[in-house]
C-alpha cells in the first residue's frame, strides 16, 4: 500500500510507491499544503527535453498511465489533449486530482516554461498542489545510476546540461568535458 510519508532525513515529501517506484518530491507549492493521506492521484509531466511526457498514478487502485510523444515543435498544442487522455483513461475525473509534478528544467526554455505555465495553471485551478522537480535528477532516478554516472541533455548549442549521479549541482559541460569524464 503507498502512503505518503514525510522522509526525516532529505525533508523531502514521500508521495507514492507503487510496484517499485517510489515517487518523491522536494517541496511543494499551490493553494493546498500537500496533505499526507493513503492514497494519490498523482498527473506528472515533462516537455523540457524532447516532446511532451504525461504520467498518471493513482496508489488506491494501482492505476498508471502513460503517453509520450517525441516532437520538436507544438508541445503546447499537445500537452492538455494528453493529460486529459492520460486521466480520463484511468476514469479519473480533473478534479479528483491530488498533486501535479513537472519538471523545472534543465532543458528547453520553451518547453521548461510551458510545463511550469500548465501545471501553475492546472494547479491553482484544481486547487492542489503543484510540485517542480529537477529534470537531470528525475532522468537520474529513472536508470539504475551509480554516483558516478553523468547524465546529460543537450542544449543544442554544442554543449550540455549535466550532472553527476542525482541531487549534484547541475552545470553546463563542453564537448571536450564530456569527452575527458572518467566516472570519478
Amino acid at each position: 500500500v503507498a502512503k505518503c510519508k514525510k522522509d526525516q532525513q532529505k525533508e523531502d515529501v514521500r508521495l507514492a510507491e507503487h510496484d517499485g517506484v517510489t515517487i518523491i518530491m522536494a517541496q511543494a507549492s499551490g493553494n493546498k499544503p500537500l496533505e499526507k493521506g493513503n492514497f494519490m492521484r498523482i498527473l506528472a509531466f515533462d516537455v523540457s527535453v524532447f516532446g511532451v511526457s504525461v504520467s498518471f498514478l493513482d496508489t488506491e487502485n494501482s492505476c498508471s498511465n502513460k503517453k509520450q510523444m517525441e516532437t520538436d515543435r507544438g508541445q503546447a498544442e499537445f500537452l492538455i489533449p494528453m493529460i486529459e487522455q492520460c486521466v480520463s483513461s484511468a476514469n479519473v475525473a480533473m478534479k479528483n486530482l491530488d498533486c501535479i509534478a513537472v519538471t523545472r528544467g534543465a532543458g528547453s526554455f520553451t518547453g521548461v516554461r510551458i510545463g511550469l505555465a500548465t501545471a501553475r495553471s492546472l494547479g491553482l485551478a484544481l486547487d492542489i498542489p503543484v510540485i517542480g522537480l529537477p529534470t537531470l535528477d528525475v532522468i537520474a532516478r529513472a536508470h539504475d545510476q551509480k554516483a558516478s554516472t553523468l547524465f546529460l541533455i543537450d542544449t543544442k548549442r554544442g554543449d550540455y546540461y549535466g550532472q553527476i549521479g542525482e541531487g549534484s549541482e547541475a552545470k553546463i559541460w563542453s564537448e571536450d568535458d564530456v569527452k575527458n569524464y572518467n566516472g570519478i
